[in-house]
């Protein structure tokens, strides 16, 4: 059994089980550094530090994403999201893709994905979000105080969608500095 429901037996049933990690956020995190150091770009970060309020891993991780050196930074976790009493669409890992999208303008070099390693994100059929220097315009900051990012980001043409993946092992956040 994967994900929720871990410890749900059927009625009637009798069996024995082991328990076993056969996937989790640390391993998603040490695939992608596999794959980046394969294609031989420097791993500058590899961590799970994406536990907090949207707005201020917005604010801590923008501007050093901003500065960072040619590589990639690799982050997973799960942000947290206050919803307005009227959301609009999209999820977590969209609304922080394009709050980070803001520290990106203007820069040619940089790219940034986050999406949901279940290939999910809130209430859509989107995983999360893709951004780069031209994402970020003055209707941005009203999507994200809406959260309503999903819809920005569609016109964009910025939506990250995989379908479901079968898996579940929280959020990866991949900044790309070429």
């Amino acid at each position: 059994v994967i994900g929720s429901g871990i410890g749900a037996v059927a009625t009637g049933a009798t069996f024995a089980y082991r328990s076993e990690i056969i996937a989790s956020n640390g391993i998603a995190r040490a695939a992608a550094a596999e794959a980046a150091r394969t294609c031989a770009i420097p791993v500058l970060t590899c961590e799970e530090a994406l536990h907090d309020d949207l707005p201020r891993l917005a604010e801590t991780w923008g501007p050093r994403i901003r500065a960072m050196n040619p590589g990639v930074i690799i982050l997973g976790g799960e942000p947290t999201v206050t919803l307005p009493d009227t959301p609009g669409r999209g999820g977590r890992n969209q609304a922080l893709a394009l709050a980070l999208a803001r520290y990106l303008s203007d820069t040619s070099d940089i790219s940034v994905i986050v999406g949901g390693t279940d290939g999910s994100d809130g209430p859509t059929g989107d995983a999360g979000g893709l951004v780069d220097g031209t994402t970020w315009s003055i209707d941005a900051e009203k999507a994200v105080l809406e959260a309503d990012s999903g819809t920005y980001l569609e016109a964009q043409g910025a939506l990250l969608t995989t379908g479901p993946t079968g898996t579940n092992v929280m959020d990866l956040l991949i900044a790309l500095r070429a």
